[in-house]
């Protein structure tokens, strides 16, 4: 009778022990397991990620020079000083009198989206004088230029005497 008592007994103590020793261990073992899966890919995904990026970094350094003339295109702020520099020495080469720079408020008709939102926009007015194929140099090396520069309005004052004025509304580009 004795032996047929402790077997119950015995598995009943061994179902306690599975029951509050061992379970929650391998509940806590079976959570921590998943935390490092979890991390290993995450890891692997970061690591991915890293190459892609280095594998980018060296495609952009195979167009450095372009990714220089879009810098110099377009400068971080629009430095009027070097802009008004600019536009004297070009008004001059062409035979233009540079008499006055303005700068402007334009309102837009709507707001750009995307990447053009980045873009800042300035606006000149150049008041010059002289004769109209300087006036076409002057626009040809405006052209011609680094910057981005869009001509966006010219009005034209024939005085009776001496040579003609342009008022000429310039927007300049940068970021």
């Amino acid at each position: 009778m004795k032996k047929s008592f402790s077997i119950p007994i015995l598995l009943f103590v061994v179902l306690l022990l599975l029951t509050y020793l061992i379970w929650p261990q391998y509940q806590e073992f079976k959570a921590i397991k998943n935390q490092v899966e979890q991390k290993q890919t995450e890891l692997s995904e970061t690591e991915k990620y890293f190459s892609e990026l280095s594998q980018i970094s060296e495609n952009l350094s195979n167009y450095q020079d372009s990714l220089e003339k879009i810098g110099s295109a377009l400068p971080q702020e629009p430095s009027l000083s070097s802009l008004l520099n600019f536009f004297q020495k070009e008004s001059s080469e062409n035979g233009l009198l540079l008499k006055n720079v303005n700068q402007t408020e334009v309102r837009k008709k709507e707001e750009p989206k995307g990447i053009l939102a980045k873009v800042k926009e300035t606006y000149l007015i150049l008041d010059l004088t002289g004769a109209y194929p300087s006036l076409r140099g002057f626009l040809e090396s405006l052209e011609k230029s680094s910057r981005l520069i869009e001509v966006e309005n010219i009005s034209i004052n024939v005085p009776k005497e001496g040579f003609p004025e342009y008022n000429i509304l310039i927007k300049v580009f940068s970021l």
